[in-house]
């Protein structure tokens, strides 16, 4: 099919995935006068839809509608997406395609039916973000024991990629070992969360607002609750650090991923223990953005006690707002720790309660500049600004070879 393709043009296909994120990549691009951008994204509501919309180099093109309620709302949706995207598909004048997300509902279709149109139809350069090889991998995964493999239609996705953009070496190594050149893989930090309101609260402030305790020591676990988050082994590390110290806290801020009725159940019995209930401050609820920030303030460290995960975005939220981090050395986490001064790391679950008592031992626990630092080391080496100059490289490159 023969449509001429500018080579200014690119296409960023989102497809409604969590705005915080499209925010970082829009604050980025948008200095860009280099490129022309259409962006496939949902029909963000009113809150979301920024200065960015405004930009004579964005084209945002909303084909997913909002969300509905009614089975057949929801059936319609996607067809109305595919309904639009395919033919856009078909005659964009883009040179590059790059894709964010593919949809997890119907994964397989588009593994199938993208990289056939772009690359056998329209013969333009395909760019794709992995951001997890295997997202059933990651929530099944038991331990650091796991094994990727490709199925029939995403091996067909990735050998019609011209560039994949990971976020660590950590993923770079999985996708060679799954025999991916290396050449064509590039490696761009995952950006800190600039989306989320900062107003510098202070802790005490916060703590006040949770009903803590200034003396307390605030260990925060935020965000779903899943079984590979690992929630339970720190549980077990506070309760342990509780009996020889009652100001140890848990601060745990979100909820339980859908479904997970008999998991919720085992962890709702374990906080419930006479060794730990006292020492808990249940918040088991969505944590709006504008929540967010007093969490974060209120604590002294959040841990990320996860079995396994390929990155977080829980880190770049902490950075975000001067939280020290204390995670496991697994997936491609360590990597994005500066050991000892932005965080530390533990190798197996049992060293936790170790690594926790560590930091409350340490300077690191009444550093009063700590926060600044962090956020300084958070700037200078995950900005958007800086991300999005490294993604402009790629696609300069691409363009070159067109």
């Amino acid at each position: 099919m023969f449509i001429k393709k500018r080579k200014d043009r690119i296409s960023l296909l989102y497809s409604g995935h969590q705005f915080d994120y499209l925010y970082g990549i829009l604050s980025g691009l948008y200095k860009t006068r280099a490129y022309h951008i259409d962006i496939i994204d949902s029909d963000r509501p009113a809150g979301e839809k920024h200065g960015f919309y405004d930009s004579p180099n964005f084209h945002f093109k909303p084909f997913l509608r909002k969300v509905s309620k009614q089975k057949i709302g929801k059936a319609s949706r996607w067809v109305w997406y595919y309904f639009k995207l395919i033919p856009y598909l078909c005659f964009n004048r883009s040179s590059i395609i790059h894709i964010e997300w593919l949809n997890s509902q119907f994964v397989g279709f588009e593994e199938l039916i993208l990289p056939f149109i772009i690359k056998k139809v329209r013969r333009q350069m395909l760019v794709y973000k992995v951001h997890d090889i295997s997202s059933r991998l990651l929530l099944n995964s038991s331990g650091k024991n796991y094994h990727v493999t490709l199925n029939f239609t995403k091996r067909y996705f990735y050998n019609n990629v011209d560039i994949f953009i990971v976020h660590n070496n950590f993923t770079k190594g999985l996708l060679t070992d799954l025999g991916i050149p290396a050449q064509k893989i590039k490696i761009i930090s995952h950006g800190v969360n600039n989306f989320v309101p900062f107003a510098h609260k202070t802790k005490n402030s916060a703590r006040m607002q949770l009903g803590l305790k200034a003396t307390d020591k605030i260990v925060l676990f935020f965000g779903n609750i899943s079984p590979y988050k690992n929630i339970e082994v720190l549980i077990d590390a506070v309760a342990e650090l509780s009996r020889t110290d009652n100001n140890i806290k848990l601060l745990i801020a979100g909820n339980f991923r859908k479904g997970l009725n008999e998991y919720r159940a085992e962890i709702s019995d374990k906080l419930n223990d006479d060794s730990i209930k006292a020492s808990v401050s249940l918040h088991l609820e969505f944590i709006s953005n504008q929540e967010i920030e007093t969490f974060f303030a209120a604590a002294d460290v959040l841990c990320l006690p996860y079995k396994f995960i390929f990155q977080s975005g829980v880190l770049f939220l902490a950075y975000r707002l001067g939280t020290f981090v204390i995670a496991p050395q697994t997936g491609g986490i360590p990597e994005d720790i500066l050991e000892g001064e932005t965080g530390l790391t533990y190798d197996k679950d049992e060293d936790l309660l170790k690594t926790l008592d560590l930091y409350f031992r340490s300077g690191k626990y009444n550093d009063a500049e700590l926060g600044e630092k962090i956020r300084r080391h958070a700037d200078e080496n995950y900005s958007w600004e800086k991300i999005t100059g490294q993604l402009f490289i790629i696609y300069d490159e691409l363009v070159q070879n067109l």
